[in-house]
């Protein structure tokens, strides 16, 4: 059996089209949604064309704060401590078979751990990617570098995330795709009809939710002054999670941004939305590495709000790491012409190859 373990709004994205290719072809499934992104991935689900899970192991709000996670964790995690059978059975039908999990959050560990416990075999899309830096991002580092290790199918996104996996001598099978899942998401997505008219043109496309940037008032405030003097001279679109909006007001910076005329507030956006609304921006801010690569296909410039970046897709071409320091944010800015790269085909299917390989373990 091929269990597909996820749970925050990304790796719904990036797993969606491996989701519809499955059902496409009826291979049979076990989909299981681990409550970490609760109330959004239902949402999501429709948006995506994805069915639902057939396993919950959390519903309700979306998890937000540390406390939430570290409850959430334990409560799963222990069972599977203490009961292995009663994990096999709970969150995987008693099948034998791999597990697919995905990326570096949260729920990527509790799916490797609850798998291996299980005796299951585990497929990691996204591997390889590295910053070389525990503290930037943490925990993600962590995350992805303990899953690679135990990984028996790694699928890379890139010759330069191959070669990570080659450095740090893993013992699973690798296997690189050359591009990451998610150019069949930004593809899809483009294929949606968008519901969204905006009422401002030249415009920047702003989106910031991680947990090292929103929890750290220096980063915001040095964010905002940044949107407040672009909004000068261009309209600012700043698309808002709800942690990050809480945030801001907890910092005192949400008033001013809501009474600047040239900042336009939105709530989440649907994923086509979303890709419309980006396509068609002058240029990017976010802290997001999925919007990082999703810019590199749509080719629009990108500055990224952070001191280090596991990814390389766009890295100075359309996409510029700005270190949270002025004089690298002033060049970027001075110079978006300079990034703007060549149009990237969308048509590629990596998601074909995962399914094959899948095939052979399950």
């Amino acid at each position: 059996m091929i269990h597909v373990f996820i749970g925050t709004k990304a790796q719904y994205i990036k797993t969606a089209p491996l989701l519809r290719s499955l059902d496409a072809s009826s291979i049979p499934y076990n989909l299981i949604d681990s409550g970490q992104h609760a109330q959004i991935s239902e949402r999501m689900r429709k948006e995506l064309h994805v069915r639902a899970p057939d396993v919950f192991l959390r519903t309700g709000q979306d998890i937000t704060s540390a406390p939430q996670a570290l409850w959430w964790a334990m409560k799963n995690l222990l069972p599977g401590v203490f009961c292995a059978k009663g994990v096999s059975a709970r969150v995987f039908k008693n099948e034998s078979g791999i597990c697919v999990v995905h990326g570096d959050t949260p729920t990527t560990l509790l799916a490797v751990l609850l798998a291996k416990r299980a005796g299951l075999k585990i497929a990691h899309i996204e591997a390889g990617l590295r910053s070389y830096n525990y503290f930037n991002p943490f925990p993600e580092e962590a995350i992805r570098v303990i899953t690679m290790r135990l990984a028996d199918l790694l699928f890379t996104p890139s010759d330069w995330a191959y070669d990570n996996l080659k450095k740090m001598n893993v013992k699973g099978r690798m296997i690189n795709l050359g591009v990451n899942t998610a150019i069949e998401a930004v593809a899809f997505s483009l294929s949606q009809r968008s519901s969204l008219t905006l009422s401002v043109n030249d415009y920047c496309l702003v989106t910031i939710h991680r947990v090292e940037t929103v929890y750290n008032a220096k980063r915001m405030r040095h964010i905002v002054d940044v949107l407040s003097r672009i909004s000068r001279s261009k309209s600012v679109v700043f698309v808002l999670h709800g942690p990050t909006e809480r945030s801001l007001k907890r910092f005192h910076l949400f008033e001013g941004l809501k009474k600047n005329s040239n900042v336009t507030l939105l709530p989440l956006l649907a994923h086509a939305d979303f890709i419309q609304v980006a396509k068609n921006a002058d240029f990017i801010i976010t802290d997001g590495g999925s919007i990082q690569e999703e810019s590199f296909y749509l080719n629009v410039p990108c500055l990224i709000m952070r001191k280090k970046t596991e990814r390389q897709e766009g890295m100075n071409q359309n996409a510029y790491l700005s270190e949270f320091d002025e004089l690298r944010i002033s060049h970027f800015l001075g110079n978006l012409t300079r990034y703007r790269c060549n149009e990237i085909p969308l048509n590629h299917q990596p998601t074909q190859t995962i399914i094959r390989c899948l095939r052979e373990y399950a």
